[in-house]
């Protein structure tokens, strides 16, 4: 099993990209004939065993989502089989065509103790400007476990910065509710045009 979580589209190169969840890894398969490869052919991978792994040893653990950006790539990695067990939103400077990856920035949301966990199965991350990312924790257990329901979960989201700096969050759900959201779009608050 692999699990594609999710694709997105790189309009430099023409190529789609894949996180498969249950192989740790990032695969751009080009879509149309690009710089790299033609269409149909795998133009770069990118994690846990292949040929592009950052001098990191817990690269991926569980990746729900990547999307290449100008400088490299960000990732949602939930970290399910990660030593230390942690869930993290990342991003990379990654240059396929020489085959390097160096981490550039991280976010770890803390629990109530300061430590990192697994927040989230379910996540993504997107860039909303230069400086802040849209982090996705689509099914997170709450820090106090409900005994009448132990199988609750929450979602939520926190807009954070390079610093970060958590500037919003959204949490999604009450106490004895279960839900579980995969992604979450920043849009234009509705002001009547007529309004500064």
């Amino acid at each position: 099993w692999s699990l594609a979580g999710a694709l997105s589209y790189d309009e430099e190169t023409g190529a789609v990209i894949i996180p498969y969840r249950f192989l740790d890894a990032i695969v751009a398969v080009q879509a149309e004939s690009g710089l790299f490869s033609p269409a149909g052919s795998v133009s770069w991978r990118f994690g846990l065993g292949q040929p592009i792994a950052p001098a990191e040893a817990d690269a991926f653990s569980g990746v729900g989502s990547a999307v290449k950006t100008p400088v490299g790539l960000i990732a949602y990695d939930a970290g399910t089989n990660r030593a230390g067990r942690y869930s993290r939103s990342v991003e990379y400077e990654f240059d396929p065509a020489g085959s390097t990856a160096i981490r550039r920035w991280d976010y770890r949301r803390p629990t109530a103790d300061g430590t990192a966990r697994i927040q989230s199965n379910f996540g993504s991350i997107d860039i909303l400007d230069d400086t802040t990312y849209l982090v996705v924790e689509g099914s997170r257990r709450p820090e106090v476990s409900n005994p009448d329901n132990p199988l609750e979960t929450r979602a939520s989201f926190v807009e954070v910065d390079r610093d970060r700096v958590v500037s919003l969050e959204v949490v999604v759900g009450a106490p004895g509710e279960s839900w579980v959201i995969d992604d979450a779009v920043r849009m234009p608050a509705p002001v009547p045009s007529d309004q500064p």
